[in-house]
């Protein structure tokens, strides 16, 4: 497995390669994340969250309400009210189970983004 690296700040200092805003319907968009990295995303909520991938990818949430899994198909409505959220990006040719270390196993690569509703 890569050395991962931690970047703290928000996400248009810290990451402002890899996410943009639309300001005509309040979107943020992430493009980039290298696969092998953990970031920490200060965002303002409420605020949604899509995904700009060349493939799709599976993507396992976590979050003091739930846990499961989405697509980088679907878009994430962060909310103050639910704290910190979670997002493992796994690129995988075919998640067989859904239990996330199986898949993390299982995985080509692994990136994570934790955001911070503020």
């Amino acid at each position: 497995m890569p050395d991962t690296s931690f970047q703290v700040g928000s996400p248009f200092a810290a990451v402002m390669s890899s996410a943009s805003k639309k300001k005509d319907d309040d979107l943020l968009i992430l493009s980039e994340l290298p696969w092998g990295e953990q970031r920490i995303m200060a965002v303002t909520a409420p605020q949604s969250i899509a995904f700009k991938c060349d493939s799709d990818i599976d993507i396992y949430f976590e979050y003091s309400n739930g846990k499961g899994w989405i697509s980088s198909k679907d878009t994430w409505s962060l909310e103050k009210a639910e704290g910190a959220v979670v997002l493992t990006f796994c690129h995988v040719s075919e998640r067989l189970s859904d239990d996330r270390d199986t898949v993390i196993q299982q995985s080509e690569s692994v990136a994570t983004i934790v955001f911070l509703p503020g």
